[in-house]
């Protein structure tokens, strides 16, 4: 919950005080995008090394914080573009079939379970292999004041509400803090309306993922190593 509310109000706040072409050359949408996402398979990893079982069955709902669609409904929701239900549905429907399989036989999950750690070096594949290192230079400044704003704003609360609200280490708020290669195809998601911000922030996100992957792992480290696992 208080990762979607970061979603909406940091993203509306941003829009409302600095406008659709943003501010230090990041876009709203540069911006929208950067902070909606979380990284499942991170969390996923992270919480095989210092999680219990509640923290892995999360992995679900981090998937869900996860998909494209959010930016989608974030920027529409400022008045800066239509709904888009078509999109919200594509990408609820699956997920939403997967959750009630699950609920049905208690078996699948048995079977699905133990792939997870074997999957996590291809999910790292396949994202990887869409990035350019070159176009995330590219980005420049405004990539890296993307990145710090990201993991400071995501990370704050993330962390306080972990600590304070749900009476934990801290490591599993944490662990959420950082972007995922599917965050870049929110920008095409968006349609013509924000078309001409889609050039300059596919490197900010390309950016942003590279500087929070590094980042968080260290992050969710110290916090283990200071309130425990």
């Amino acid at each position: 919950a208080a990762k979607i509310l970061i979603d909406f109000a940091a993203g509306i706040i941003y829009v409302r005080l600095f406008g659709m072409d943003g501010i230090f050359g990041i876009s709203a949408v540069a911006f929208v995008c950067a902070i909606c996402a979380c990284n499942p398979g991170i969390y996923s990893g992270l919480m095989q090394d210092y999680g219990d079982e509640t923290d892995l069955a999360i992995s679900a709902i981090v998937n869900i914080a996860a998909l494209p669609f959010w930016p989608l409904l974030v920027l529409s929701s400022t008045g800066a573009g239509a709904f888009p239900w078509k999109d919200v549905m594509s990408a609820l429907v699956p997920l939403l079939l997967g959750v009630l399989c699950g609920m049905l036989d208690s078996n699948l999950k048995k079977v699905m379970m133990p792939v997870l750690p074997i999957s996590m070096p291809f999910m790292g594949v396949a994202f990887g292999s869409g990035l350019n290192l070159v176009t995330a230079v590219k980005a420049g400044v405004s990539g890296i004041v993307l990145a710090v704003l990201y993991i400071a704003i995501n990370g704050v609360v993330l962390f306080a509400v972990d600590r304070l609200i749900c009476k934990r280490p801290g490591y599993c708020g944490i662990s959420w803090v950082s972007v995922t290669g599917i965050s870049m195809v929110a920008p095409t998601m968006l349609g013509a309306t924000y078309a001409g911000y889609v050039e300059s922030t596919v490197p900010q996100l390309m950016l942003t993922l590279i500087l929070s992957s590094l980042v968080t792992g260290r992050l969710t480290k110290e916090v283990v190593k200071r309130w425990g696992s």
